[in-house]
């Protein structure tokens, strides 16, 4: 992309979220900025939604302007909150919705039947799947999912214990599941908070597309890789009721993928043999990038490249590999768009980690096996959940991605040499169950009347 376009879409991107950053909800433009994640299945046990239950979602709206009391975080008041000491201390909430859950806030006119089948059509993909939420389908059907985060896993387990014995009940509201989780981040020696890994020990979240100047100003050069996307590629128009300020919301995607570690470690051992180098190598020609996020080929004339910012036109990155599938690129110094974005198919990731493992002062010990399950809760926003379902079948079908393809298997004969087509190897992440969810305006708790129940 030409710089005069990039600067285009960054301003039409800052005039929007100006004009709805208190209406849009946190993080689809602004990550959550916090470690400590709980996230609640809720059920809303009426078969149609109380009085009660409303006015706690306008409360929860409301507050939001004035940031008091316990209020749903705004991409506004992400941006209120610049000391560390404030960050440290906010507690970050989102709500969204599943289609039964909008059914039974009122969300039944001909206008918000698009988004209920929109979420229902790509729900059916979660069928034949092991669900970990149970299936959406049928009891225990999941109404809506709180997310809550917070930089103290004490504070979280506060706020779960007040929602659980004394709010829920008074609003009719059960948790029927619920998932812990927290950024895995590898150990620095100074005060700084190390880069956030995923567990096979991978940079993790370095590939999401530039919405504000700001975070185009933190990519170093862009000779090889434009990573500006429009802001309309993460969010929809909301169906309107009168001639207020359009809101807007956002389709999200969840998933649970569980990581097998240990299959993943014989596997870069197996490799390493036949390809005759080290076992990390071995690794990172499976990923498709270094343990740091950065490619296999460095430029020894950019050794601050930043670690987004990088093609694969040099041959050492195997077509098979898993940055490949998940991010498409086109060759250094070309005008036209990556094929990521002009398809376009770009989503915006927001996953943490899942699982506990070993440490010793403060480090992961990456050799030994996981105490339990472990993996990525993976969350993604876009406006059209097609662009995640496009994305997943580059891994599932054709030449499969090494860790997202479904039946994948590892097998030594199968081990492939980097510029081989792929013929079943893999099999290092399990897709364990999922969601789909629609995450509404602020505004949209704002509005909801007990009128609207029928």
């Amino acid at each position: 992309m030409q710089k005069q376009q990039f600067e285009s879409v960054i301003a039409n991107n800052e005039a929007f979220l100006q004009k709805h950053k208190d209406d849009l909800q946190a993080n689809i433009f602004s990550g959550r900025k916090k470690d400590h994640v709980l996230v609640l299945m809720l059920k809303v046990n009426d078969k149609l939604a109380g009085e009660t239950l409303i006015g706690m979602l306008n409360a929860l709206g409301k507050n939001s302007r004035e940031q008091k009391g316990l209020y749903l975080t705004s991409y506004g008041n992400q941006l209120d909150l610049e000391k560390n000491l404030q960050l440290r201390q906010s507690l970050f909430l989102n709500l969204f919705l599943t289609a039964s859950g909008l059914e039974k806030l009122g969300c039944k006119d001909e206008s918000w039947q698009p988004v209920i089948e929109h979420l229902r059509m790509h729900g059916q993909d979660l069928e034949s799947i092991n669900n970990a939420y149970g299936d959406v389908h049928k009891d225990p059907k999941v109404d809506a999912v709180l997310l809550l985060a917070h930089e103290v896993e004490d504070a979280l387990i506060r706020v779960k214990r007040q929602l659980v014995s004394d709010i829920f009940p008074r609003i009719d509201v059960e948790c029927v599941f619920e998932e812990t989780a927290e950024v895995l981040r590898e150990s620095t020696n100074d005060y700084r908070r190390g880069r956030a890994i995923e567990h096979f020990g991978y940079a993790d979240g370095a590939s999401n597309p530039c919405i504000t100047s700001r975070e185009l100003a933190k990519v170093k050069s862009r000779n090889y890789w434009d990573p500006v996307a429009s802001y309309e590629e993460f969010v929809l128009p909301e169906p309107q009721t009168s001639e207020e300020q359009q809101s807007y919301g956002s389709y999200l995607v969840l998933r649970k993928f569980e990581q097998h570690l240990d299959k993943f470690r014989e596997a870069t051992e197996e490799l390493s043999k036949k390809w005759k180098v080290k076992p990390d190598e071995a690794g990172a020609r499976m990923f498709g990038r270094r343990k740091d996020g950065s490619a296999l080929e460095a430029d020894p004339l950019e050794p601050d490249k930043d670690i987004n910012d990088f093609h694969y036109g040099g041959g050492k990155c195997p077509m098979f590999s898993h940055a490949r599938k998940m991010n498409p690129r086109n060759q250094p110094n070309s005008n036209e768009l990556p094929k990521a974005y002009s398809s376009p198919n770009p989503i915006m990731r927001r996953g943490v980690t899942f699982g506990k493992r070993e440490q010793v002062y403060g480090r992961v010990v990456r050799d030994r096996s996981p105490r339990g399950p472990v993996g990525m809760l993976f969350m993604s926003f876009q406006k059209d959940i097609n662009q995640f379902q496009t994305i997943l079948k580059q891994g599932e079908t054709g030449e499969r991605d090494p860790f997202l393809g479904r039946k994948a298997r590892i097998g030594k004969a199968m081990a492939p040499d980097p510029k081989d087509p792929l013929d079943g190897f893999g099999g290092f992440v399990s897709l364990m169950g999922g969601l789909n969810l629609y995450a509404p305006s602020i505004s949209f708790f704002e509005k909801l009347q007990p009128s609207q129940i029928v």
